[in-house]
Order: C-alpha cells, then sequence, then structure tokens
C-alpha cells in the first residue's frame, strides 16, 4: 500500500478448506482471502502481486467504479477515500482477495485497559470454553489491529459494544474434522457474535471460519458499522436481525 512517498507491506488471511464442502462433485469456494489497513488524506494504491496466469480480473463492487491497472503482474486499485473492495480472477470465486481499507482509529475511539468494563484484546485472547458472555451493561470488547479473540461472544447488556479492528475466530471451527454433534453442549451459543442488549455497537472487527451464525442481533437500538464476515462452512450466515430500529451500513459477507 503506498501513500505518497510511503509505501507498507500488508499481510494477507488466508484460511483454505480443503475438502468438497457438501461432497456431491460440484466443487465449493475455498478460500477467503483478506487484508486490512486503515488510512486517510491522500489517495492511496493498493499493488496486489499475482502469482499465477489469468486472462481476466475484476474489482467489485462494479457499482464503486475503482480505478485499476494491470502492469508486469501487479494489479493496483486507486482509492481516494477508505472502502472495502474484492478482485477475482477469471470469474472464479476461488481466487478471490477481499481487502479492507478503513479509517484510523484515533487515542479517543481506544478504550483504556484499566477500565472495569473493558475487555482489552492484544495478541492472542482465549477463553477456558471457547465462550465470552456477559450481561453487564456498558461493556466494551475491543480488539486491536492484528489481535485474534478465539471465542464466541455474547454481550446482552445494555450499552454494550464489540469494536477494533481485530479478528474473531471460532474457536470451534476445524474444518478438517467437521462435526455437527461437537455443537450439542453449546446449542443456545451456536453464534459466533451476539449483540442482544438495547443501544448495543458492533463496529470494525473481522469474523472469521464460523461453524454457525456469524452475528445476531436483538432487542432495540443496535447500530453494525464496518463489519466483515469470511466464512467457507456451509452452516454460516452473514447477519441475522431480530430486533427493531437496527442500522447496519458498510458491511461485506462473504459466507
Amino acid at each position: 500500500v503506498t501513500q505518497g512517498k510511503q509505501t507498507h507491506q500488508i499481510p494477507v488471511y488466508d484460511h483454505t478448506m480443503e475438502y468438497d464442502p457438501i461432497d456431491c462433485g460440484i466443487g465449493g469456494d475455498y478460500h477467503r482471502r483478506f487484508s486490512q489497513f486503515a488510512f486517510a488524506g491522500d489517495q492511496v494504491r493498493v499493488d496486489i502481486k499475482v502469482g499465477l496466469d489469468f486472462g481476466t480480473y475484476s474489482v467489485f463492487p462494479s457499482a464503486k467504479k475503482f480505478k485499476s491497472e494491470f502492469k508486469d503482474g501487479v494489479i493496483s486499485v486507486f482509492l481516494d477515500e477508505p472502502a472495502y473492495f474484492g478482485i477475482r480472477l477469471d470469474d472464479d470465486d476461488n481466487s478471490i482477495i477481499s481487502v479492507f481499507a478503513d479509517l484510523p482509529e484515533y487515542p479517543a475511539d481506544i478504550p483504556s485497559k484499566n477500565d472495569a468494563n473493558v475487555i482489552y484484546v492484544d495478541g492472542i485472547y482465549e477463553t477456558d470454553n471457547g465462550l465470552l458472555i456477559t450481561d453487564k451493561p456498558d461493556t466494551t470488547v475491543y480488539i486491536a489491529p492484528g489481535a485474534v479473540l478465539k471465542a464466541r461472544v455474547k454481550l446482552s447488556g445494555a450499552n454494550s459494544k464489540v469494536i477494533g479492528r481485530g479478528i474473531i475466530l471460532d474457536p470451534f471451527s476445524d474444518f478438517y474434522n467437521y462435526d455437527i454433534t461437537l455443537d450439542a453442549p453449546l446449542s443456545k451459543d451456536t453464534k459466533l457474535c451476539t449483540v442482544s442488549g438495547e443501544n448495543g455497537l458492533f463496529d470494525g472487527p473481522v469474523l472469521v471460519d464460523a461453524r454457525g451464525f456469524n452475528l445476531i442481533t436483538s432487542s432495540k437500538g443496535v447500530t453494525v458499522r464496518n463489519y466483515k464476515a469470511l466464512s467457507t462452512m456451509m452452516c454460516s450466515d452473514g447477519i441475522t436481525s431480530m430486533g427493531t430500529d437496527h442500522l447496519y451500513e458498510n458491511c461485506w459477507i462473504y459466507v
């Protein structure tokens, strides 16, 4: 990613499922590649080096008319403002890479680690049973950029938040030994993230590899912004809304 005279290399996450999800010979889309960064100000150029031969590529959603070019094995996409986009080669979904460019986090956006109502995730955070559940109001789960929360999250207190730029990774997503009976003890908590308190907020994190519903919102006045979900599991879903006065904006759902 280049802005002015500054260039930064950004890592790419890729989960690959190595078997036919429905085992009937028609195949499936197995890859969930994504990369993310934040910027403000001048235009940026996103250069994506392609390591295989292809005939055509597309940048989507097409309605946003992203400017792009291809030269010397590199696809370049130009962004004048933060946006989410994908690139597909030869109309093949297995080739897709999703790119998430967000506005920067500013100091006022980041809660204090010392706040008793804050669960601050930095690095890899796991729980003993794979669940992070609280009904305490005004709770904030903050997932820092690059951090991984390996737990299913359920916030039912009013004014609770799930925010940040890190990943929520389903701790029960063993794609190579999938067994639906493993969900039996979790029948009430088979959602990767639930925001069910009034005036709740989800803003920013990426939900990855859910082996159930990705995001459930309920009660009244929940806001979902800058939400990304990527999953190859056949039983995954994007957003389930079971309340009133909900707002969803700038969401990228590939499940």
